[in-house]
């Protein structure tokens, strides 16, 4: 069922809904006639974001941003994979704009398993992870990593975001492990 032009906060109370009755599917957010962003829904658990070429936590801002929208719910099986994402309850705390952006970073962090006061990413960790991704997918590791290092400032915060860019789940998994081998982890 599609619903236009509802606020932000109805946009939060529509995906509290679902999440609440344990829906599996996916919510599109449409604003215009564009594809703003989709939530990938699991039993009520948010799984997946994405919005404008971003995933991940990468996406979150976006979804933060949106002012008004339309949304339609799919409901059934998903093809979007499982992502590394804070609980179903924190990102509804940021989207609600109860969380400030120190809460998402916060949220980034516990859901990479690193203290909050995590070390910052030295330039070495960032030619190591860089190094190490375009093995996996290339030249274009070079600009995927000048956007993560942006965003995630600790070393696993970054090995979660950079490892979520590469599809294959296998590739990333190995990744995971040989970044946090190299980086000493």
């Amino acid at each position: 069922m599609y619903q236009q032009s509802l606020s932000s906060s109805d946009i939060v109370n529509r995906l509290r809904g679902l999440c609440q009755d344990k829906q599996t599917g996916t919510l599109y957010i449409i604003e215009n006639g564009h594809l703003l962003g989709q939530i990938s829904l699991q039993a009520g658990e948010i799984i997946a974001l994405l919005a404008q070429k971003k995933q991940g936590l990468h996406a979150l801002p976006l979804f933060v941003d949106i002012q008004n929208g339309g949304v339609a719910f799919a409901p059934g099986p998903l093809s979007t994979p499982r992502m590394a994402l804070p609980s179903t309850h924190d990102i509804l705390a940021i989207l609600d704009g109860a969380n400030t952006a120190a809460d998402l970073h916060q949220a980034e962090a516990k859901q990479a398993g690193a203290k909050p006061a995590a070390p910052a990413l030295s330039q070495a960790s960032k030619t190591i992870l860089e190094e190490l991704l375009k093995e996996f997918i290339g030249p274009i590791a070079v600009m995927i990593c000048a956007d993560c290092f942006q965003v995630a400032a600790a070393p696993d915060a970054a090995v979660n975001a950079l490892a979520e860019e590469i599809p294959n789940p296998q590739a990333a998994a190995q990744f995971q492990q040989r970044a946090r081998l190299r980086l000493g982890l």
